[in-house]
């Protein structure tokens, strides 16, 4: 004899884990999909024999560490006028 037992409306927590679930496989087919279009064009980048788009998005990282540490060192005052 099989006996099931449940409740006729799912709990919060219950909906919350499916609309997760949801979320995160729509997620994956999205960044799925970014990724083959970014690969795409740095491999069409490559091929054209340019400079490599890897060392350009380094040189960017760098600039923009750089620029972060300029910004949070002492050289530098912020200042908020709040106008009435």
């Amino acid at each position: 004899m099989i006996l099931l037992c449940g409740t006729r409306q799912p709990a919060g927590g219950t909906l919350r884990l499916l609309r997760l679930e949801e979320q995160f496989y729509e997620h994956l087919g999205e960044a799925g999909r970014l990724y083959f279009s970014v690969k795409s064009v740095l491999d069409r980048l490559k091929r054209k024999g340019g400079r490599n788009p890897l060392s350009i998005i380094e040189e960017w990282r760098a600039l923009a560490r750089d620029v972060l540490d300029f910004m949070s060192s002492d050289a530098v005052r912020a200042f908020h006028r709040h106008d009435p």
